[in-house]
Formats: structure tokens, sequence, C-alpha cells
């Protein structure tokens, strides 16, 4: 094993993070690794030679090696310890954020752990955010197959595949996919980047009128309402609707217009899901009445939340405890 001075250590484990596809800076004695528009850090070790302390020395630390075995690395993962090393392994571990490559650089094979490589992922990129909605709406879709899941979502099969392989890495989902954990955690992480990740993204516009939608039903257009004009107990101005593509003549015949100084009290997007059981609410029957119907919880959490307004909130966190039972029952 080569014996590296600290300053080459931290060059060629900085080398490997470039090379999958993050970035590790130092800011004295602080690690700052960067992956998928994430920014962490944690205080940083140096290790060479096999010179290892304690593990408890180690907890919350970014640890730098020459080389990491297979055992070293479970009994690092075990106590809250990242690590690059010179060879290419690496393992992060954050809310949204999973790197964990343990694939020999020399020999190209497999290490004796056998354990998956899986790329750096931000849960709550908006592609990604489309998969974690859908399992926080339908308790249960996470025991589907992974297409069902994608279909839900609108995503891929492939996408969904690996936003559930994270989950189960950050131990949000149990043994078997049977039901997600922590969801009140997932949900504020999820609702939190909604509104400038995955809400900005589907955004089709946003006016100032009255809040009637009477013109899309007349025209047939399904609509989901969300935020406050979904919450029976809220009665104000703001409209948050989703719908398959912007109607310019019912918004016309809203008398909605172009806000002026920013002042819209409507936000239009576009709906990207579809309801994985027959049945369900968001899928009109042939020949039935369109009629504005609520949006999926979290949607409407999110959209409540990001309003910041004292009464949204209030609702939100009884939206909140409805969403957490639901996958607790």
């Amino acid at each position: 094993m080569t014996v590296s001075a600290p300053g080459t250590l931290r060059t060629s484990t900085a080398r490997r993070v470039v090379e999958r596809g993050g970035m590790l800076t130092f800011d004295g004695d602080t690690a700052v690794l960067e992956f998928a528009g994430r920014r962490l850090s944690r205080p940083v070790v140096e290790v060479v030679n096999d010179s290892y302390p304690e593990l408890d020395v180690l907890r919350g630390t970014t640890v730098l090696a020459d080389h990491v075995d297979a055992r070293r690395a479970d009994a690092l993962r075990r106590s809250d310890a990242w690590f690059v090393d010179t060879e290419g392994r690496m393992f992060v571990q954050a809310p949204g954020v999973l790197i964990d490559v343990f694939t020999a650089r020399r020999t190209g094979r497999a290490d004796a752990s056998q354990a998956t490589a899986r790329t750096p992922s931000n849960l709550m990129s908006p592609s990604r955010a489309r998969v974690v909605f859908a399992l926080l709406a339908w308790p249960g879709l996470s025991a589907q197959p992974v297409r069902t899941i994608a279909a839900a979502a609108g995503a891929s099969s492939g996408l969904a595949g690996q936003v559930v392989t994270a989950l189960e890495a950050d131990r949000h989902l149990t043994a078997g996919r049977e039901r997600l954990l922590d969801v009140g955690g997932l949900l504020d992480q999820w609702a939190t980047s909604y509104a400038r990740g995955l809400g900005r993204s589907i955004e089709l516009g946003r006016f100032s009128g009255p809040p009637d939608l009477s013109a899309w039903e007349r025209a047939g257009t399904l609509v989901h309402v969300s935020g406050e004009a979904a919450v029976n107990s809220l009665v104000g101005p703001d409209l948050v609707l989703y719908v398959p593509e912007l109607d310019l003549r019912s918004a016309a015949a809203s008398r909605w217009r172009s806000p002026r100084d920013g002042g819209a009290n409507i936000v239009v997007r576009r709906r990207f899901w579809s309801p994985p059981l027959v049945g369900e609410v968001g899928s009109a029957a042939p020949g039935a009445p369109v009629r504005a119907v609520p949006a999926p919880a979290p949607l409407v959490y999110a959209d409540l939340i990001a309003s910041g307004d004292p009464r949204q909130r209030e609702a939100a966190r009884d939206l909140k405890e409805s969403v957490v039972g639901l996958h607790e029952s």
C-alpha cells in the first residue's frame, strides 16, 4: 500500500470525487462535498497506512484514506462516517443524496463486499420528486411493481427504480417496500423543495383575477385545485390548479389577466401524475360532468406551505397529520 502525504491524499481523493460527477474541496479542516446541487460539509480525517482512530472519533466526519476495504467500509457506514479513498471508493449519505461506490479501480472488478455501486442522486430534483410525490400520495404504492410507481408519477421505470433504491438506502422504506418510514420528515423535505423545483418546472402561467373555475368546467377540463382552494375551512382569493394544458380561452372567460407587479393570485401548473387505482379521483368517467376536484394531499400541503400565509400554514399542519396517518393505518 502506498503511503500518501496528507496534501497528496486530498488531491487524489478530490480527483476521484470529480470522476463521480461531484466536487471535493477543503476549508481548513473541513471537507466540502458537492453532488447534484447539494453542498455538504463535515470535519475531515486523513488516514494513511491504515492507521485508523477509534470509530467514535470518526462519527460525523469525512474520512480520506489510501484504501478502504470491505470490512472497514461497513464499520464506517454504521458509524455515520463518510469516506473517499484514492482508488475511487466512497460513501456519502444525507437527506436526498446517496453515493455508495465500492468498486476497485485497479482491477475493474467488484470488491469482496459485492455492494451495488450507486450514482449520486438528488431525490428532490424535479424529475425524481415526481416519484417521491407518488409514494407519498398513495399509501401502499411502494409495494407495487416499479413500472406501476413510474406510471403514477409520470416518470420512467429506470428513474423510479433509482428513487426507490435511494429511499431504501435512506431508510425511508421498510424491507420489502411494504410502506414508507418517517413520512412526516419525507413530506416536509419534499414540500420545502417543491415550489422552486418540481413546481416551477411544471408551471404553465400566473394570473390575477377571481378564483372562478366555471369556464374550465364548461370546457370539459378536469381541474385539480390546490392550496387554500382545496381546504373547506379556508376562504380566500388564492387558487392553484393543475390541468393537462393551459387553456387560454378558459382563462380569458374567467376574466384572468396577466398580473401587474408580480401580484398573481392564481397559479396554473401541468398535471403530471396518473392515479394508480381504477376509480380513484382524478380521471373522469366518459360522459360524466366535469367538476374541479382536490389535488392529491402532498401537493395541497406543499402549496399551502409555499403561500407564506399563516392561515394556510395552520391548515397545512392538520393536513400533514392526515397524510402521516394514512401511511400508518
